[in-house]
């Protein structure tokens, strides 16, 4: 199916389980057709609350609250020299006869009065008598202003005027584009109503609009029901628009003559998919933010409102939990890794008892790109069973975990880099103790070859991985930032390789993983000396002892220094590693303290160096350049020094 009907077939599917119209303050609301909302903010809208009679009871400014309102065909994209009103709740310019324009407020009462006189007696024609009567009064206006909760008000022409504020400051203000809410009190019951949560109304407004509307019918393209067409579509995101016709002549040269003939679209289909699109997009859970105006859209047909919390591009904590000693028995092949939501398992609550989500539930997944404040670009759609979405995501896991130590719980912890963290490691410059990404356009490509590569079961693009090969032979860039990249290529360049569980078989070691492995022995033994590192149990973390060793003398290591020269000349480079250390590992030597690191460190160098002589890398290959296995040979060496007795964390 195309994405149009995906979204046409999830707000029917959200219709009939009665998830349309439920109206909370401060949750996103699935709207019903011909129905916008405004979120209340910064004093841009008023509620105010009438008696029946219409007399203004009580207003307020409120604040991050979601207001539901009617609005029509012609309004609720409205533009132009003379804009159409909505037909009940309004900015004051249009419904407040002392501030509204002659044209503005007649065409208002016009629209109004029309739905008014379609209803028949009843709570809702009652609930809009009380409007009715306070909007077509010439005092609305001072009523308003003799109850709005404003210090040493004062009114000037034009819906302007002044107040104090709570600092004490004179501020001005103008009603003209303040929107207006209407809440009334039942003289019968004392409740009161408003038009958010008032379902009758809405329902009303849906028929009157129906039964009133006009144009060519026809059958619609993405429905297939015989319609009204359209031409006219929500904006979404400000005014973009996700269907819209170019009005170039050039579009039209050929067999094409109309937009209609390209796409035909009825109007409550364009109003369902527009209102769907527009909640996914408002709410938190579906929505994701990647990069300046693109965006990540998806969700469960059985779960539109992702009330599992699962989130696509936030997997660091896919393993929080996990036991580094039970690993190896949940990387075994009878087992499977665990997809995770926010702070739950997702074997958990998609696949191991979760009774929310059947295997077959559909999966949506779209990127959103705003290229314009008139248009957004859908640049991806995907549709997939949950089934079929858990095993890429459980491919992706075993491909890229990896660990990190955890400072507050001092142990190592397993994560996967999340798509964020790959691009920033692989592309980003350190800047202010940060790593940043300025080109916005790059990140977007980047971002969805990644996200197409995790749904694909591909692996991580060969371009980041390449970026991030570079980046881990460029340590001198990396003031700060040099353990988070050092993680993140690890586990990208590992492909499934946990070699942070313990150090690689010694038959398996290559050239590049020995000098690795022989680079972190000369750098313990001068951090050793640097940090004063004399109690080896006070050190259990090697990237607390890579800090301690820089501030304590603000001194780089020769093995950091000489880091690049050494993966491109590591026979040479090895040579002077050896004599500018040597004082080190002397002064280790003739410590009390120290010489257990000495011994440690002595016992490893004489380990690589027979497996150098036995295998005959000393003699071949002689200079060559080292390949990406030695950083697994550096890591792996490094946490073995700083690990007791060499037993594994």
């Amino acid at each position: 199916m195309s994405i149009l009907t995906n979204l046409l077939k999830t707000y029917e599917y959200c219709q009939e389980n009665n998830l349309v119209d439920n109206y909370s303050e401060n949750d996103t609301v699935l709207l019903p057709i011909y129905h916008q909302s405004i979120k209340a903010q910064n004093m841009n809208l008023l509620e105010v609350t009438l008696d029946g009679n219409g007399n203004v009871l009580q207003t307020k400014f409120p604040e991050e609250i979601t207001y539901i309102f009617p609005v029509t065909e012609e309004s609720v994209a409205r533009s132009g020299k003379n804009p159409p009103p909505h037909p009940l709740e309004d900015k004051m310019q249009y419904c407040i006869f002392e501030i509204a324009d002659s044209l503005k407020y007649d065409a208002y009462l016009k629209a109004f009065n029309a739905f008014y006189d379609y209803l028949k007696p009843g709570e809702v024609k009652e609930f809009l008598a009380s409007i009715r009567l306070f909007i077509t009064s010439k005092n609305s206006y001072n009523e308003l202003l003799e109850t709005i909760p404003l210090s040493d008000l004062v009114k000037h022409d034009g819906g302007k005027i002044e107040y104090k504020a709570s600092n004490g400051r004179t501020k001005k203000y103008n009603f003209e584009n303040t929107f207006i809410c209407f809440k009334v009190r039942n003289s019968k019951t004392g409740g009161y109503r408003d038009v958010n949560s008032f379902c009758d109304l809405h329902s009303a407004f849906i028929k009157y609009i129906d039964d009133i509307s006009q144009g060519k019918s026809g059958q619609c393209n993405i429905s297939g029901d015989d319609q009204i067409l359209t031409e006219k579509h929500r904006g979404l995101l400000g005014t973009a628009k996700i269907i819209s016709v170019s009005n170039n002549v050039e579009t039209y040269l050929g067999r094409f003559r109309t937009g209609s003939d390209i796409i035909r679209v009825g109007r409550k289909t364009s109003e369902k998919i527009h209102l769907m699109m527009k909640y996914l997009l408002e709410n938190k859970n579906s929505c994701k933010s990647l990069a300046e105006n693109l965006f990540l859209v998806n969700w469960f047909m059985d779960d539109v409102k992702n009330e599992n919390g699962f989130n696509l591009t936030d997997n660091e904590t896919w393993f929080d939990g996990i036991n580094l000693k039970e690993l190896e028995n949940i990387f075994d092949e009878t087992a499977k890794l665990p997809v995770s939501t926010d702070n739950a398992k997702i074997g958990d609550a998609f696949s191991k008892g979760s009774n929310k989500l059947s295997p077959k539930s559909n999966y949506y997944l779209m990127l959103i790109d705003k290229s314009s404040n008139g248009r957004i670009s859908i640049k991806y759609n995907r549709e997939m069973t949950k089934s079929q979405l858990v095993d890429s995501l459980e491919s992706w896991q075993r491909k890229y975990v990896w660990e990190r130590y955890d400072n507050i719980n001092k142990n190592y912890i397993c994560f996967v880099p999340n798509f964020y963290s790959m691009l920033i490691s692989a592309y980003g410059v350190e800047r202010d103790k940060w790593l940043v990404l300025d080109n916005e356009n790059f990140k977007k490509d980047q971002y969805q070859n990644l996200i197409l590569s995790m749904l694909d079961n591909k692996s991580v693009p060969m371009n980041i991985k390449k970026a991030l090969s570079k980046s881990i032979r460029n340590r001198h860039c990396y003031n700060n930032q040099w353990n988070f990249v050092l993680n993140t290529a690890l586990a990208v360049l590992s492909e499934g390789r946990k070699e942070f569980i313990s150090m690689r078989p010694q038959e398996e070691q290559t050239r590049s993983f020995l000098f690795g492995r022989l680079l972190a022995v000369y750098e313990k033994i001068e951090l050793d000396v640097l940090s004063k590192n004399v109690n080896s149990k006070d050190k259990k973390n090697k990237d607390e002892a890579d800090d301690e060793g820089s501030n304590e003398k603000n001194r780089t290591t020769n093995a950091s220094r000489l880091w690049n020269t050494y993966i491109n000349k590591p026979d040479s480079t090895v040579v002077t590693l050896e004599q500018r250390t040597k004082v080190y590992a002397n002064k280790l030597m003739s410590s009390e303290k120290q010489f257990g690191s000495y011994v440690k460190t002595e016992k490893a160098k004489e380990e690589i160096t027979k497996l150098f002589e036995e295998k005959g890398f000393w003699t071949v290959k002689k200079n060559t350049p080292l390949d990406d296995d030695f950083i697994f040979g550096y890591y792996s060496q490094k946490k073995d020094l700083y690990s007791r007795k060499n037993e594994e964390v």
